[in-house]
Parts: C-alpha cells; sequence; structure tokens
C-alpha cells in the first residue's frame, strides 16, 4: 500500500551518499525546490526510488546522481528553473505522461574518479542486458526537444515525435557542419554513447515542434535516426 503525500512544500532537501530509498509512496501536487537526491559516486549502492507515483508535481531546479528508479510513473509535471537533471541513473518500467517539462539524463559527473566511471558504465550495461523495457515515453509531452542517453530499444516511444538514433550511423557520418544545430547535437551525443542507439524527444510549442521534427526527419532520411 502506498502512503499519500499531497499539496507539501519541500525547499533545499539534499539526500546525498546515503543508503536511503523512497517507495511505495502516491505524491500529488507537491513542490519541490532545489533538491537534490543521490549517490554521486558509482552505482554499487544507489539510491532506490521503487513503486512511486507521481501526479501533478513540481521540480524547481531540482537534480538526482545514482538514482535507481523502479516502477516509477510521473504525470503533468511541471519543471521550473532549470531542467530536472539526473545523472548516472538507471530506469526501469518508468513512465512519462501528460506534461513533463524540460528532463536531461546524463552521465555521471566528468569529474567522478576514472574507476568510479569505468565501473559505473560496467553495472549500467549490466543492469539494461537483464530488462524487458526501462522507460516509457509514449505518452509524454516535452518542453524543449531533449536526447535521452538510454538504450534506444528498452524506450516505449511515440514513433511521430520520438526517434531512435543509432550510434554507429552516427559515428560513421563526417558532414555534421552540414546540418543544422540539432542535428549535429543528437548525432555527437549518440556518439559518444555507451549503448548502441539512443533516442531523442521532440518537444516545445507547436511551431518549435514542428521546427524540429523537420529537423530530425533529415536525420531519418539519412538513416541515422528512424
Amino acid at each position: 500500500m502506498r502512503k499519500m503525500v499531497a499539496d507539501q512544500n519541500f525547499s533545499h532537501v539534499k539526500h546525498v551518499g546515503e543508503r536511503i530509498s523512497f517507495q511505495d509512496l502516491s505524491l500529488s501536487r507537491c513542490t519541490f525546490s532545489s533538491c537534490t537526491l543521490g549517490q554521486g559516486a558509482g552505482l554499487e549502492t544507489p539510491t532506490h526510488v521503487r513503486n512511486v507515483d507521481c501526479t501533478e508535481c513540481t521540480f524547481d531546479s531540482c537534480s538526482g546522481l545514482g538514482i535507481l528508479f523502479d516502477s516509477v510513473t510521473l504525470t503533468d509535471i511541471n519543471i521550473a528553473g532549470h531542467p530536472l537533471s539526473l545523472s548516472g541513473c538507471l530506469f526501469r518500467h518508468v513512465t512519462l505522461q501528460g506534461k513533463q517539462g524540460t528532463w536531461v539524463l546524463k552521465k555521471l559527473s566528468p569529474h567522478a574518479a576514472d574507476s568510479t566511471t569505468a565501473n559505473s558504465l560496467e553495472l549500467t550495461q549490466k543492469f539494461y542486458q537483464k530488462g524487458d523495457w526501462a522507460l516509457d515515453t509514449s505518452r509524454a509531452q516535452f518542453s524543449e526537444t531533449a536526447v535521452f542517453d538510454l538504450p534506444g530499444d528498452l524506450v516505449l516511444r511515440d514513433n511521430a515525435t520520438q526517434f531512435i538514433i543509432t550510434k554507429t550511423k552516427a559515428s560513421e557520418f563526417d558532414n555534421r557542419e552540414s546540418l543544422p544545430d540539432l542535428a549535429d547535437l543528437v548525432i555527437r551525443k549518440a556518439a559518444r554513447s555507451q549503448f548502441d542507439s539512443i533516442v531523442v524527444v521532440a518537444g516545445g510549442d507547436a511551431s518549435e515542434l514542428a521546427e524540429d521534427l523537420e529537423v530530425l526527419q533529415k536525420l531519418v532520411d539519412l538513416g541515422i535516426a528512424a
């Protein structure tokens, strides 16, 4: 049974480097301001967020480091201030639906020790080898176009606005200067990814969405995206 938490404000809450878990929660209309959660130093003992529903909540300049999200659903999320930044996190059965703001998914900080980074990359590969799907974005609308550095074949997506970018094709393409900035960014991120493919989700208002979709269609035509 989930614990219900509604209409609460959390400001400058930080749980970093602690062995902690958040599970069996249903959050509604809560606001998180300048909050940070996670390990921040590798994925050997990640912070767990498990069996959590989050509906109509606001995340204002929040970040996560080394978190394992498992069986989590986020519906109609407002992301204020900076984008929601998640570094070195793992996803299993995470669903984003409705309005989602702007997300940034990336590897651990480049300032982490080389041994920590290498071990985390290995743990990440092993984790996703055992999964059936990681993230479902098929019913999500994003405020901006974003690249999700996750295994493309483990993301359930809307084929009309969300695309798989193949690492091999991106690495082989040597004429990036002829493409718009967005296409160049997507190709560079795919080429540097530890995964064979990643996902780009188009977002923005109607005009921004149409413009970015036109750019991403060029990558489809080039055989880099699908």
